[in-house]
């Protein structure tokens, strides 16, 4: 039998896949672990040697490191102190002070000495002292790029040990903090705390609570005197200042806390009150994509379909005519000179032949302002009374609403020569085949007439009202300026399951007028977001540039 029809052993194949996978998966890791070497700064190539050799290894958990054992196997002999045991505690001693010692007169002067200086030594008492000896050059010198997320770990680990082994003092709770504050305002210090795992920042949460405490109670305790100081003769005002009572510690304890709340609370509300503000009033609506289901009444919220190209407000008016005359020079120049009319020593003439001039200047240029606003009112107010005819379940003839008042989801039938009141997707038409001409002369300046096409599913339709039976929704883009594009999809969910993707030519857009038979579309966006006022700029006052070149000379020539 020859080799290619020899048969093919699985289980040699399944073995060879194994050892390429695991080879693959120790190459990773190994990478992984130079990477991850390099980035941390390892002080010898020893180290690194090792961290890549040890890549395939689980890293320990803290409850598996188990605490160092002082028990002896021989438990008749722990009765007893040995010279043996006695020794090797004075050496242990001499050898932890010969390290103390070491470390307080050795500054590091980089990262990798303090980091090669740090892990030489296994003991929380000479790291904590350690840390606090170069406390001053952690962020400058040390720690000026980056902190690791390791040696954070160590800081919260080592800290915690030395405070089992040692009650702190308010010296070294002091140290601790500066010490903590002094890493928070390292660079990537947000990213070495979201390295941390579980375990980790439990600890750095009961640290920290425990600063917490200590230092409230530090706070807290009351004056006191020192022995030697008891030995004075004081009076007995001198000594209530010196250590007051316990109801007055507890009463300003108290007070303290309650102003505490109080500033707490009234933070809290007037941020919430000015982000709720500052929402509604000056943040940019969120444009989205919406689902229309067609008969069917819409709860979502959507601008209203108003049209106002007015340029002040009831409240706005005079303070914007007079900021807009006043940013002319001659005008602010005459003002000041009237000001100051007022001042008897400076007074040349009379006041009104100051104030004369000024305030005629003034009172004709907000006439003039006032009859052009109110003229923009009357027009917007008549294109948003223009009625419509609006569908409506249940009715067999159509209602009639102004334009202001339709909202999306509505069913809205436009005549021949009427505006289109806002962005619709054609739904039906009169003429058979489903299409309409529409002008589209205000809203691009072309004068040809457009085509556009309803929607084949609805055309079919033998009536209006069997709109309001059928199961069907809409899925349209989120508004946005571009007239010449828009994306959605008709689904009909019911016994005639259909779907059909919409163009530009199955919509109608508003300021649009239909120039053949009448059209039937439901509203898919109002006010705002139609595609006419989402190019519309903002009314605003214009300023000749005769004006401006005046301006200049006037401020030049004075």
């Amino acid at each position: 039998m020859s080799i290619l029809k020899s048969p093919i052993d699985y289980k040699i194949l399944q073995d060879e896949l194994y050892k390429e996978l695991k080879a693959n998966e120790l190459y990773k890791l190994q990478n992984d672990a130079k990477i991850r070497a390099v980035e941390q700064g390892v002080p010898t190539y020893e180290h690194f040697r090792q961290m890549v050799n040890a890549a395939h290894l689980k890293p320990l958990e803290p409850k598996d490191i188990k605490s160092k054992s002082a028990v002896l196997w021989n438990s008749i002999s722990t009765n007893h102190k040995s010279e043996f045991l006695t020794s090797t505690y004075e050496n242990g001693t001499k050898l932890i002070k010969e390290k103390l010692d070491e470390f307080a007169n050795t500054i590091p002067k980089n990262y990798k000495t303090f980091i090669q200086m740090w892990r030489n030594t296994n003991d929380s008492k000479i790291k904590f002292f350690y840390l606090y000896n170069t406390r001053d050059i952690l962020k400058n010198k040390i720690f000026n790029s980056e902190i690791p997320p390791f040696f954070l770990c160590d800081i919260i680990n080592v800290c915690l040990e030395y405070e089992k082994q040692n009650s702190l003092n308010a010296e070294e709770i002091k140290a601790i903090i500066e010490i903590l504050t002094t890493l928070s305002t390292c660079n990537r210090f947000n990213l070495a705390i979201n390295f941390m795992a579980d375990r980790e920042k439990e600890n750095c949460s009961r640290l920290l609570k425990y600063l917490e405490d200590k230092s409230m109670r530090l706070e807290e305790m009351p004056l006191r005197l020192s022995s030697d100081e008891r030995d004075f003769e004081m009076d007995e005002e001198t000594d209530y200042l010196l250590q007051p009572p316990e109801d007055s510690i507890r009463l300003l304890t108290s007070r303290r806390r309650r102003f505490n709340n109080c500033s707490k609370f009234l933070k809290t509300g007037l941020c919430g009150c000015c982000t709720w503000m500052w929402r509604r009033c000056c943040r940019e609506r969120e444009l989205r994509a919406r689902v229309i289901h067609i008969g069917q009444p819409m709860y979502d919220k959507f601008p209203t379909n108003v049209i106002r190209n007015q340029k002040y407000n009831v409240v706005t008016f005079l303070p914007m005519v007079l900021f807009q005359q006043f940013k002319f020079f001659l005008n602010l120049y005459f003002l000041l000179m009237a000001i100051s009319q007022f001042i008897p020593d400076i007074r040349i003439g009379y006041l009104y032949t100051y104030w004369g001039p000024l305030c005629f200047v003034l009172t004709v240029t907000i006439c003039r302002e006032a009859v052009d606003d109110f003229r923009r009112y009357k027009r917007d107010k008549e294109v948003n009374a223009q009625k419509y005819q609006r569908l409506v379940k249940g009715l067999d003839i159509p209602e009639l609403v102004p334009s202001s008042k339709l909202r999306v989801g509505d069913l809205v039938i436009v005549e021949k020569g009427q505006r289109v009141p806002a962005d619709l997707v054609l739904l039906r038409t009169t003429e058979k085949s489903g299409a309409c001409f529409v002008r589209t002369d205000q809203l691009d300046g072309e004068t040809d007439w457009k085509l556009r096409l309803a929607i084949p599913a609805t055309q079919k339709l033998e009536n209006h009202s069997q709109l309001f039976d059928i199961k069907a929704s809409l899925y349209v883009e989120k508004p946005q300026k571009d007239i010449h594009s828009f994306i959605g999809t008709f689904t009909r969910y019911d016994g005639y399951s259909s779907e059909e993707s919409l163009g530009v030519d199955n919509t109608l857009w508003a300021n649009t007028a239909v120039a053949s038979g009448s059209a039937l579309g439901i509203v898919v966006y109002t006010g705002q977001e139609t595609r006419s006022l989402m190019n519309h700029s903002a009314p605003r006052s214009k300023v000749g540039l005769l004006d401006q070149e005046i301006n200049q000379l006037t401020k030049s020539a004075l």
